[in-house]
């Protein structure tokens, strides 16, 4: 095993859509590193759901990864990275929860969105298929 990996959303979105480039580097991970969801990601996911059958789909294909729950180091690295990264870039509750959640465990977090993720000190971005 490599590395630890920790997906976004947005790429599990991007991957649920029929992404090939997504799919494909999610399948290269798979072979070598330790590929992760923090609960936050499983519960947005969950959230876009529009029927039963959509929610079956997502939590079929979310158990295919190593789920991460939201456990009090979390939660105290997520409230310090509020505090640091509210006001001067707009950090929002779930990005600092997966991003926490990234540096407790010492994972790369996979996401497309960098803009949301790229000036926190310490963690790691993953590169994401276009």
């Amino acid at each position: 095993m490599n590395d630890r990996i920790l997906l976004d959303t947005d790429v599990l979105i991007e991957f649920s859509r029929g992404n090939e480039a997504v799919a494909e580097q999610l399948a290269a991970w798979e072979k070598n590193d330790l590929v992760m969801v923090s609960d936050i990601t499983w519960m947005e996911m969950m959230v876009g759901a529009r029927n039963k059958q959509d929610l079956q789909a997502i939590e079929h294909c979310l158990r295919r990864f190593y789920r991460l729950p939201v456990t009090e180091p979390v939660s105290t690295k997520a409230v310090d990275l509020i505090r640091q990264y509210r006001l001067s870039h707009g950090l929002l509750i779930a990005d600092a929860l997966i991003a926490a959640t990234a540096l407790i465990h010492q994972a790369m977090l996979a996401t497309r969105n960098r803009r949301d993720f790229h000036y926190i000190a310490g963690l790691t971005l993953a590169r994401v298929a276009a």
